[in-house]
């Protein structure tokens, strides 16, 4: 059996209905294909869910497991994105809020000026 606590060499985010979700761990991956993923078929569906248990039991490997997630959420055809940590993710969502703000409020793409004032990059 695995340490739960084993986590990914990089995060996988998820995005569900413009909400995203960071994945660290295949402890993680399990829950979320099995609480919160959309359609819970597909053949891709289910080699994530036997890859991740069989790592979290000691057999396979954790890039099997994220790889198969990431298939997953291929056939799902959801969007998703690797980052190095959980910190790189939590700056480039804070850098597409900030822009998608300057969209709405000026009605123009954000510029380096933008970037200087709000605080983001």
């Amino acid at each position: 059996m695995r340490n739960v606590g084993d986590i990914y060499d990089r995060l996988i985010a998820i995005e569900i209905d413009g909400e995203w979700f960071p994945i660290e761990s295949a402890a993680q991956s399990l829950e979320f294909l099995r609480k919160q993923w959309p359609e819970r078929t597909g053949p891709s569906y289910l080699r994530a869910v036997s890859s991740c248990e069989a790592f979290l039991a000691g057999d396979g490997t954790m890039l099997g497991a994220r790889a198969a997630f990431a298939v997953a959420a291929m056939e799902a055809g959801m969007q998703f994105e690797l980052y190095d940590d959980l910190l790189t993710f939590t700056e480039a969502r804070v850098a597409c809020v900030a822009a998608d703000e300057v969209r709405k409020s000026y009605g123009r793409e954000p510029t380096e000026l933008d970037e200087d004032a709000d605080g983001f990059a």
